[in-house]
């Protein structure tokens, strides 16, 4: 199914806080996606900036033919994020236009969970608004954190989308080992660094 946008009827801006930090969220349009997980990028455990700190997840997702054809599942297909895009390289046609990396805005640790519990396989749907999100300083300045793409049909810088999360739902849960296996590096990746901070403050005393 394809992203479906319509007009939207709302506040002009929501003001959301994280901490000390706040925000401004300038709603655009209202927006649903369902899709399946191809890649994920979690920032709860290493944030790579303030923003992250309502940013706390970027999801690559596929629908339509893309989901429909499973190009996927194909060996030569591979999917993966850096520095807030999603990147991919396959040997069959990727349709361009049905596949999306989605910078997640929350401001409901229920749904903070949800989105950092998915995996890759999983399917999922997101309600909420596609936005601009702009950062406040402690000086009162603000500047424009991110601003969304508003078409499907964009694939180059500035297509991401940026959600206003309201909803997440998981439609079908992909290969449970996928799924323990990316929760355990979670955990062991915790655990490490709880380990490392220890050892630090120890060493230090």
């Amino acid at each position: 199914m394809r992203p479906e946008q319509s007009g939207y009827r709302g506040p002009a801006t929501i003001d959301i806080f994280y901490d000390e930090l706040r925000f401004t969220i300038k709603p655009l349009y209202e927006y649903e996606l369902s899709g399946l997980v191809v890649a994920k990028t979690d920032y709860t455990l290493f944030a790579d900036n303030d923003v992250a700190a309502v940013v706390p997840v970027d999801l690559c997702i596929v629908w339509g033919t893309n989901l429909e054809r499973g190009i996927h599942n194909h060996p030569s297909t591979d999917f993966w994020q850096r520095m807030r895009w999603c990147y991919w390289q396959s040997e069959v046609p990727i349709d361009a236009t049905e596949i999306a990396n989605n910078h997640l805005v929350v401001n409901d640790e229920r749904i903070r969970d949800a989105l950092t519990d998915l995996s890759l396989g999983d399917q999922v749907r997101l309600r909420g608004q596609l936005i601009e999100l702009w950062a406040h300083t402690p000086a009162g300045e603000q500047r424009k954190a991110y601003a969304s793409s508003t078409s499907r049909d964009d694939t180059r810088g500035g297509a991401c989308e940026v959600i206003y999360v309201r909803e997440a739902e998981l439609l079908r849960r992909g290969n449970p080992i996928s799924y323990w296996t990316h929760r355990i590096g979670l955990w062991s990746l915790g655990l490490w660094s709880c380990t490392w901070l220890v050892l630090r403050l120890v060493r230090r005393g």
